[in-house]
């Protein structure tokens, strides 16, 4: 099914020309020689694209805007700059649950929403390009970053730096691995206990809207009980919904998070191995206890289970595997290699080795 300038939405029995035109409308005035032009294009467009292709463009901007308004607290989109456009991407490659097909149609959807903002010149709109050539390329695959050791310890010398609450939030992030949304909206009723005394979060997924449990060491059972004790001593315990709340009782907003930790590290100076300033996100987090958990031997299964992974191919955005992980993992079949090399010649112990071999590779 092709649009032309009368098809209808047979949902809602509106013209597709009358909700870009009312959308044109809702914001400010175009001239009307500019508004004319526009609606022809529009026109000569529609006849050529279904109305699944409108359908998921619009629902690509309708993403945008709910993260806007969750995760920021810009007003306008003219505000809009590229560190809030990387930390978009961020939440949709490892927050998100879309699919790769997804994502990439969401950035390029999100590309010539901004591109019609600059060809209009619109005051409402950013008045230069926010998103590169290389942020959707659909052939490349996005590399998991993790934390090194070293780069860890840089990290948490910082926390005493950062205002308290976000010091507090950084340091959950690090030790428990989970998705920073999941941090930002974490219930005040997720802490629980089980019947051996030790506590867990059930933690809701907010993209799936699914549960799952994640161990949580005694000192930050403290630290979060006594966050909800401070949050419910100022705003009264029957008012707080959340552990981590700002000054007005609601969620820190992720970006705000992320804003402040790069502040400390820019204002403490802090760098990597190549003298540059560190780069750290709070996903970044996520993706070093992915690697820590693999590198330490844990089977993929667990491993998924302890991120809330739904699916192991999903596991891959966050783990990486370290050259100590694959050392260890081929020590044993180097170690019967070096045994058939030593033993050339000799053919009965080398015809032990080889049924070794086999047993071992099964």
């Amino acid at each position: 099914m092709y649009y032309n300038d009368n098809t209808t939405n047979e949902r809602s029995g509106d013209t597709m020309i009358n909700i870009l035109t009312r959308n044109v409308e809702k914001t400010e005035a175009l001239e009307n020689v500019v508004k004319e032009r526009l609606e022809k294009l529009d026109k000569y467009e529609l006849e050529r694209i279904t109305f699944s292709s409108v359908f998921y463009y619009l629902g690509s901007l309708k993403t945008f805007y709910k993260w806007l308004e969750e995760e920021t607290d810009i007003d306008n989109l003219k505000d809009l700059n590229r560190d809030i456009i990387e930390y978009f991407f961020l939440w949709l490659r490892c927050e998100s649950d879309f699919s790769s097909r997804k994502i990439n149609t969401t950035i390029l959807n999100l590309k010539s929403f901004l591109e019609w903002g600059l060809i209009l010149q619109r005051k409402d709109m950013p008045n230069k390009p926010l998103i590169l050539a290389e942020d959707y390329n659909l052939k490349r695959k996005i590399e998991s970053r993790y934390l090194s050791d070293e780069d860890m310890k840089k990290v948490m010398s910082i926390i005493p730096s950062l205002p308290k609450i976000y010091g507090r939030m950084i340091y959950c992030l690090i030790l428990l691995g989970i998705r920073c949304s999941e941090l930002t909206y974490l219930s005040v009723d997720s802490l629980k206990q089980a019947d051996d005394g030790t506590y867990y979060l059930l933690i809701n997924q907010y993209k799936t809207k699914k549960e799952y449990m994640k161990p949580v060491p005694e000192n930050l059972v403290l630290l979060l009980k006594k966050e909800i004790k401070r949050n419910q001593n100022i705003f009264g315990k029957e008012n707080v919904k959340y552990v981590f709340v700002n000054e007005k009782n609601n969620p820190i907003k992720f970006n705000v998070l992320n804003d402040n930790l790069k502040r400390a590290i820019l204002e403490n100076d802090i760098r990597d191995s190549s003298g540059e300033l560190l780069y750290v996100t709070t996903h970044m987090f996520r993706a070093t206890v992915g690697t820590n958990l693999i590198s330490a031997g844990l089977d993929p299964e667990s491993a998924a289970k302890l991120l809330g992974q739904t699916t192991l191919s999903s596991l891959s955005h966050y783990a990486t595997v370290t050259n100590e992980t694959v050392k260890e993992q081929l020590k044993p079949r180097i170690e019967k290699d070096e045994m058939l090399i030593r033993n050339i010649g000799k053919i009965e112990k080398l015809k032990e080795a080889q049924i070794d071999l086999i047993a071992g590779i099964d």
